[in-house]
């Protein structure tokens, strides 16, 4: 009651229920989730976690920890209690060996008793450390928990932003896969009809043929002449080309091979993605010139355009790999152009030092890019 104005006991005694409750909350968080922590440890390892592969042996351990440190506290404060019980009746021994007034009583009995109290006082303190420790222990988990937790967020934020990257890039070729789709089902359902066309006129022109094999052979002939109808479609725009190199074989001999339906159809296909890419570079240009704090990412120390860069070197690999013509290579060069620009971009990024010239030439050249390509995408829409 004395101690009472200057203490709030109350307040000492609240934490105690309240990390209970946390405790059981942890529990019951660590049997519905579970992860690793463990993705960047520290040099030197854990020195408290000792399950760091599984967040939810972490937070049992903390439980466990915890509820060792609650039951020894438990126990040395009742020891403790025991102890202070009786410094009442060593004190009031003392108070009645002083009253005694004779010298050589109290030096003699006096010694013994203070010893009892100094023992007993000793005694409290090392319980109460020890609880102390099992407290200190305890807190270091959580702190080390904490630590791990935030490093391993910050990885697994890297791998988030990559798994969102690589959506991105699966997004762009299921774009393409299903417009070269389209493309082909309609090209097969046109082919289909024309052979029908074809076949159709082959029968009639067969059941036409008058008798003697002069007649026959005629006749055979001028059917033979709907084949072709047939593989024009295919042939596509090459039939334009053909018509403007006749007459001219050496012209003929010097141009590229021309470049079947499928083919033609493989790089049209891939227009939206060059396009989409090419827009990439609109949000870094400004009215003031090129916004270089926006392209560099600090954090991660690199340019924002690698990843168009990427995408256009898997789109020239992947064009590579086709027939020889000259949509191919129209195509080749718009992704070669935009991976010439990448790079700029990421050379003179980090220091963010670039004169007005190059700027200029920069800027020019990222619209003439997506001015190209809104043209090769509109083409292909054709």
């Amino acid at each position: 009651m004395l101690m009472q104005p200057n203490a709030n006991w109350e307040g000492y005694l609240t934490p105690a229920p309240l990390s209970i409750a946390i405790m059981a909350e942890l529990v019951f968080i660590s049997s519905i989730i579970d992860f690793s922590i463990n993705k960047n440890p520290p040099k030197d390892g854990f020195k408290y976690i000792k399950y760091p592969d599984s967040f939810r042996a972490s937070l049992m351990q903390i439980s466990n920890s915890g509820w060792h440190a609650f039951n020894l506290a438990h126990k040395n404060m009742d020891q403790i209690r025991i102890h202070t019980s009786t410094v009442p009746d060593y004190m009031k021994t003392v108070v009645k060996i002083l009253f005694q007034g004779n010298d050589e009583i109290v030096e003699t009995l006096l010694p013994n008793q203070l010893e009892n109290i100094h023992y007993i006082a000793d005694e409290c303190v090392v319980l109460a450390e020890s609880v102390e420790k099992k407290y200190e222990y305890v807190i270091n988990i959580i702190q080390e928990l904490l630590e791990a937790c935030i490093n391993a967020e910050h990885v697994y934020g890297e791998e988030l932003e990559n798994v969102r990257m690589k959506l991105e890039e699966n997004k762009l070729k299921e774009q393409t896969s299903k417009e070269l789709n389209e493309r082909s089902k309609k090209a097969m359902e046109a082919m289909s009809k024309e052979l029908e066309e074809t076949q159709e006129q082959y029968r009639k022109a067969m059941d036409s043929i008058p008798s003697g094999w002069e007649t026959i052979g005629m006749d055979l002939v001028e059917t033979l002449t709907f084949i072709p109808k047939m593989f024009s479609f295919v042939l596509g725009s090459s039939n334009n080309n053909k018509r403007e190199n006749v007459g001219s074989e050496t012209n003929t001999e010097n141009k590229d091979e021309d470049v079947d339906m499928i083919s033609e159809m493989k790089i049209y296909s891939k227009s939206g993605q060059i396009l989409q890419l090419a827009s990439l570079f609109s949000q870094f240009i400004n009215s003031n010139g090129i916004n270089w704090k926006e392209i560099y990412d600090q954090k991660n120390k690199n340019t924002k355009t690698t990843w168009a860069e990427d995408q256009f070197k898997r789109l020239y690999q992947e064009l590579e790999d086709l027939p020889r013509s000259q949509l191919k290579e129209n195509a080749l060069c718009l992704c070669q152009r935009g991976i010439d620009i990448c790079e700029q971009l990421a050379q003179y990024a980090p220091d963010q030092e670039c004169d007005e010239k190059t700027t200029k030439k920069l800027i020019k050249e990222t619209k003439k890019l997506h001015e190209d390509a809104r043209k090769f995408d509109s083409k292909s829409k054709k």
